[in-house]
């Protein structure tokens, strides 16, 4: 059985909404609650089993591309599938080849990317200046979509997330963002409420204070979304079983939402 679910704000109504746990079977079980507002989280039984190495291996080539934004010149690694139907951009601290596998082989194209400039360490001082990055995000999603004519969605971590939140808010080039591990709570929370495409939170959740964020930045939320908590880890990629379901959680929502379900 689905519930309704829809937002209108931070009031912190509660509402029925649909709860998804991932058994080790396999199977999904609906239940009826009353939950925090649009939160809708995914536990991942301990006995899943681990990745598919063959997801390790790089599904498409790739290729260096400096990337304009404003004054700034980012490099990346871009990487379109035959036949691509979308393309993801993978943003901030973390290895995304993992990621950058799986969308491939879902039919997906990636730019991996660096939101600072390379050879300007300095410029880390600046790490949380949210506005900045959003613009240069905004515009790498601007290029990338010139540069392919496909659909673009935004896979980001840590304060990238937040910079991907704020872009989604300003530029309509976005049609879906995935947070992993992020930190949407440094985003305005009038961007937020801006925010029109599918969002998906990603957390895991021995990581209490991130996971109070990410809450309360998803009650900023009007657009649909989702809190997907990963029970056991305070990484959500920090262990196979975990990453295998990540990976699945964050290709399908591009699938759905940037590509388009065949």
């Amino acid at each position: 059985m689905r519930y309704h679910t829809h937002t209108d704000g931070p009031t912190h109504r509660p509402v029925d909404v649909e709860r998804t746990v991932i058994a080790a079977h396999g199977r999904d079980h609906h239940e009826a609650g009353h939950v925090a507002l649009n939160d809708v989280r995914a536990t991942t039984a301990v006995g899943s089993p681990a990745i598919d190495p063959a997801l390790r291996r790089p599904a498409s080539r790739d290729h260096a591309v400096t990337v304009p934004a404003g004054s700034a010149e980012l490099t990346g690694r871009l990487a379109v599938p035959v036949a691509a139907r979308g393309v993801v951009l993978l943003t901030g601290d973390r290895d995304w080849q993992d990621s950058a596998a799986a969308l491939h082989r879902a039919g997906l194209g990636t730019l991996t990317l660096s939101l600072w400039q390379a050879g300007r360490p300095a410029e880390r001082r600046n790490v949380f200046d949210v506005v900045m990055l959003a613009r240069r995000l905004g515009a790498a999603c601007d290029w990338l979509r010139e540069r392919t004519g496909l659909p673009v969605g935004c896979a980001a971590d840590g304060t990238s997330a937040a910079a991907a939140l704020e872009a989604a808010a300003e530029h309509d080039t976005l049609r879906a963002v995935v947070s992993v591990s992020g930190r949407p709570g440094l985003a305005r929370p009038s961007a937020l409420a801006r925010v029109s495409v599918p969002v998906l939170l990603v957390i895991g959740d021995l990581d209490q204070p991130l996971l109070s964020r990410n809450r309360l930045a998803a009650d900023w939320l009007r657009c649909p979304h989702r809190v997907v908590e990963i029970p056991g880890v305070a990484d959500p990629v920090s262990s196979d079983a975990a990453l295998h379901h990540v990976l699945w959680l964050t290709t399908d929502w591009f699938t759905d939402h940037v590509a388009g379900r065949a």
